[in-house]
């Protein structure tokens, strides 16, 4: 999961923009933190909030973190997360978390995040940035 929220912070980054819950299910439905929170030393959203912001920054470069406001809200009988992301006026690359340096780049296609290739982002880049 980390992996893929990564990438789909990458993508809103790359393109216009978005929010990413984090909590809730395809299907609408809260699923909350509980999980998430079990893995930390000390399980409160301020823990989850740093921990959240280090990964990005460790996976994403620290400038991409400037354009993403995390929030906890309450949702149904659970809290979840808001990450609202503003678009990146410079194309944002992903690395794996603690992996080797891969520079992968993804944008948000309607509700997908797909991997563009080196002649998909050339294009993609000279389109949005320039």
């Amino acid at each position: 999961m980390e992996l893929a929220t990564t990438k789909t912070v990458a993508g809103f980054l790359n393109g216009d923009g978005g929010v990413l819950v984090i909590g809730v299910d395809d299907d609408g439905n809260s699923v909350g933190l509980k999980s998430d929170l079990a893995l930390m030393k000390a399980p409160d959203h301020d823990r989850h909030q740093l921990w959240l912001i280090d990964h990005l920054e460790n996976t994403l470069g620290e400038p991409a973190v400037a354009f993403i406001a995390i929030s906890f809200e309450p949702y149904q009988s659970d809290d979840v997360v808001l990450v609202r992301i503003d678009p990146s006026h410079r194309p944002v690359f992903v690395n794996e978390p603690k992996g080797e340096r891969t520079a992968d780049f993804y944008d948000r296609m309607g509700n997908s995040t797909r991997k563009l290739l080196t002649d998909e982002f050339a294009n993609y880049q000279q389109s949005r940035w320039t």
